[in-house]
């Protein structure tokens, strides 16, 4: 590293430690993490462990609370590293400077729980497919090699994806935010972030469709209700019920993972001139995953609550006479429970066996005869 990035990198740390504003903004962002890290929690610990669903995709639900969960602990030690770092009064500029290898060593972790996160909705939609494809004999399956493997690899995966992006990383230079971007990288990093993007893109378009064919099937089923076992159609339901399940946090994920991917450059571009000092701040003001923290609990209480919220929004617009109201149709639950009773009152019918005829029942059937007879 020459003197002159040096002093260059040593001027901007410094008017970014005595910058109030930028250190107002790294608060508020480390206060959104915390609080969403509680409520993601909460939300977590109420939705239980997913035992209605097949273990298989329970592990793949499960990993996906955990990479959230893991994100935001990240973040919020990233956060908690730069406050301390600029908060400090040190008499050389340079000192806020830090290694390359401890930049590396706190920023990785957010953007592992990152990759990861993104690779488990594929490797749920992944699996989904494969319940979608045998859904006759899936739910009779106990076996969980599925679940694990798919696990691994996405535990690999973002492992791999921080390797490609360090492994000739110049570790002799001092940063002035932490990142795994530098000359060497820059282009190598678009080109990770942008494949996540893509590959973000393809999943919610592959569960979309995967809901729609699951709901195309299941209509089918109800129209022929003596031709499909009950555990054929519980398995169709699971698959809308896990898809719907993970939907909305995907959607959230991609809606604020992509905000930045897209802000970022459209400011760099905006602002080609810019100070070094002005590209870090505006950097960190771009950065939306914070608010994702915050949003995501509350598009999960809506997911929830959404029966109950739509329930009372159809009250509310039938008593203002905006809506007419709609008579209750049967859930799957009650549809099954009849299809159950149809089946065994068949079978006890079946199972039955005939009663012969007493002697007071024939004795009171001759008496009939005679009476009809002599009238």
């Amino acid at each position: 590293m020459d003197n002159a990035s040096l002093v260059a990198n040593c001027l901007t740390a410094k008017q970014i430690a005595s910058d109030d504003g930028f250190m107002r903004l790294l608060i508020f962002r480390l206060s959104m993490f915390v609080l969403g890290l509680l409520m993601i929690a909460a939300m977590f610990y109420m939705e239980g462990r997913f035992l209605a669903y097949h273990p298989n995709a329970r592990i793949l639900l499960m990993a996906n609370n955990v990479w959230i969960l893991l994100q935001s602990l990240a973040y919020i030690a990233l956060l908690s590293f730069d406050i301390h770092r600029f908060s400090q009064s040190l008499p050389n500029s340079c000192d806020y400077l830090v290694t390359a290898a401890a930049s590396v060593a706190v920023r990785a972790p957010p953007d592992i729980a990152m990759y990861g996160q993104c690779w488990s909705m594929f490797f749920l939609a992944l699996e989904r497919s494969i319940a979608t494809a045998c859904y006759k004999q899936y739910e009779k399956t106990t076996n969980v090699l599925i679940g694990w493997f798919m696990l691994s690899v996405q535990i690999v995966l973002p492992f791999l994806w921080i390797f490609l992006m360090v492994f000739d990383f110049n570790w002799e230079i001092l940063k002035v935010s932490c990142s795994l971007v530098n000359t060497k990288t820059q282009n190598r990093f678009l080109i990770l972030m942008s494949s996540m993007a893509a590959l973000e893109i393809f999943t919610v378009l592959w569960l979309l469709i995967l809901y729609v064919l699951n709901n195309v099937r299941l209509k089918m089923m109800n129209s022929e209700l003596s031709r499909h076992r009950l555990t054929e159609k519980y398995q169709i339901c699971e698959n809308m019920r896990a898809i719907a399940h993970v939907f909305p946090i995907i959607i959230t994920h991609f809606i604020f993972f992509c905000g930045t991917l897209v802000a970022q450059p459209i400011n760099t571009y905006l602002h080609a001139n810019q100070s070094a000092y002005e590209f870090h701040v505006q950097i960190e003001t771009l950065n939306f995953l914070p608010f994702y923290a915050f949003a995501l609990p509350i598009v999960l209480f809506i997911r929830n609550r959404w029966e109950g919220i739509e329930e009372g929004l159809r009250r509310v617009l039938v008593k203002m006479k905006i809506k007419r109201p709609v008579p209750e149709e049967p859930d799957d639950g009650q549809i099954y429970f009849q299809q159950l009773s149809q089946q065994f009152d068949r079978a006890a019918m079946r199972a039955e066996p005939k009663r012969s005829e007493g002697t007071l029942s024939r004795f009171r059937r001759v008496l009939s005869n005679r009476r009809s007879h002599h009238v």
